[in-house]
């Protein structure tokens, strides 16, 4: 906080992005103790100060900001608001990877927009999201923990809807991995 307090002197009190990344780190801390409420407040104040310096255009750290956002209103169990920061995030990372090759972010946030529309029962909207991460992880990397917990997702997803025998096929593969991943480590 202190150093939050000294980039407000050294700026003027004005919208400056090292503010907005003083607030950033100031916001994760308090999450990093599990003070979510006051660390979403610090990060609602950055990205209004993010959003004051680049306007509506495309950007990284605004798309950065607004992901971690989801990701403390998800755990805070605001389910709706979180998803609306997530498919904000999402749609300014598809803008800004014009191309929308597969990366880690676009299959990160894809899987927690996912995630968000499951904890609202919308496991149809959830699917799509997850089989978008999936697709993405499977061009990305070799069978890895990420990809038998999105599996795990889709299949919940599945099973939800009543589609059993994909269901089935994703938790196996899901198992698989992790049993191919973890058969030296004790039960």
């Amino acid at each position: 906080e202190k150093a939050l307090e000294m980039r407000k002197k050294i700026y003027k009190h004005k919208a400056h992005s090292s503010i907005a990344l003083s607030l950033k780190s100031v916001g994760n801390s308090y999450i990093a103790i599990g003070d979510l409420q006051k660390g979403l407040q610090y990060q609602e104040q950055g990205l209004t100060m993010l959003k004051e310096i680049y306007g509506d255009s495309a950007n990284f750290d605004i798309a950065h900001y607004l992901e971690s956002m989801g990701n403390t209103l998800y755990r805070l169990h605001n389910c709706v608001e979180a998803l609306e920061c997530r498919k904000q995030a999402l749609t300014m990372y598809e803008q800004l990877y014009n191309d929308n090759t597969p990366n880690h972010v676009l299959a990160r946030v894809n899987y927690d927009v996912s995630c968000s529309y499951n904890s609202l029962y919308d496991f149809k909207n959830g699917l799509v999201y997850g089989e978008r991460a999936l697709k993405m992880q499977r061009i990305l990397d070799q069978p890895n923990v990420d990809l038998a917990i999105t599996l795990h997702s889709v299949g919940m997803s599945y099973a939800s809807l009543d589609k059993i025998e994909e269901a089935v096929a994703c938790l196996e593969e899901a198992l698989a991995i992790l049993q191919e991943l973890f058969q030296d480590e004790p039960n």
